[in-house]
């Protein structure tokens, strides 16, 4: 089995097994279904968001170009969507950021899975820093058992500022 095809299964996996209750669905396209703007081509992508809003929503791509496996984009949450629970402000230009997440990586399927997993658990933490009532930088950490993977989002390092704690996707809002 392919690696995309290994993450792929393992990811619609966890999010199957998941009760419709806990999301808004889940939207799954390949190739030819995405409009390709960037500097890699994206082979496969699936996004789903939670129905609890203090849960983290998860963008997952795959560019498959690389001679060494496919490279995994993971995108977590936006900081138009965080900022309002955290009682923050934005500025119109930055809305539609991503809270945290990394552009293309070489990383095993198996941690590709184990990483939206925690996700999915709540073992996912925005660090963030205000300034007079506005989200300004953000950053991302997930928690595999074992490790910590962490993102970078708008400009924060880790480890520094204020902390938010997503919930469970099974957890009531």
């Amino acid at each position: 089995m392919e690696p995309l095809d290994i993450a792929a299964v393992g990811v619609r996996t966890l999010l199957q097994q998941l009760p419709s209750s806990t999301h808004t669905g889940i939207i799954e396209r390949t190739r030819s279904e995405i409009e390709q703007l960037d500097d890699y081509v994206i082979d496969w992508q699936i996004t789903a968001s939670p129905i609890n809003p203090l849960a983290c929503p998860i963008d997952l791509i795959a560019s498959c170009e690389a001679e060494s496996g496919c490279a995994w984009g993971f995108s977590f949450d936006t900081r138009g969507r965080i900022a309002p629970h955290l009682g923050l402000k934005l500025g119109a230009r930055t809305s539609h950021l991503v809270a945290f997440g990394t552009e293309p990586i070489i990383v095993s399927p198996e941690r590709v899975v184990a990483i939206i997993g925690a996700v999915i658990r709540g073992q996912a933490a925005l660090h963030y820093r205000s300034l007079a009532g506005h989200l300004m930088k953000t950053a991302g950490v997930v928690l595999v058992p074992g490790e910590s993977h962490r993102f970078w989002g708008y400009g924060l390092p880790l480890g520094t500022r204020k902390v938010f704690h997503y919930a469970p996707w099974s957890q009531a809002a």
